[in-house]
């Protein structure tokens, strides 16, 4: 299935904020107490990347499919 570019951003977009929101619940902590991997996101983070793949996903639905061929 093609995809215009622009909405094609919009997925990968998307997809990047999401491999985000996942990994901060499988974050490990060594002995010491430090995390390895990525910093984990404050609430207010966490709320807000949520409210930026609510509203992609508003836009890209709202994307007129790609013409010609």
């Amino acid at each position: 299935m093609f995809h215009s570019p622009q909405r094609a951003g919009i997925k990968l977009a998307m997809q990047a904020i999401e491999d985000v929101l996942n990994s901060r619940s499988t974050l490990t902590s060594d002995p010491i107490g430090e995390h390895r991997g990525r910093v984990p996101l404050s609430l207010m983070q966490y709320n807000g990347l949520n409210a930026a793949l609510y509203f992609l996903r508003q836009y890209v639905d709202t994307l007129a499919p790609p013409r010609g061929g």
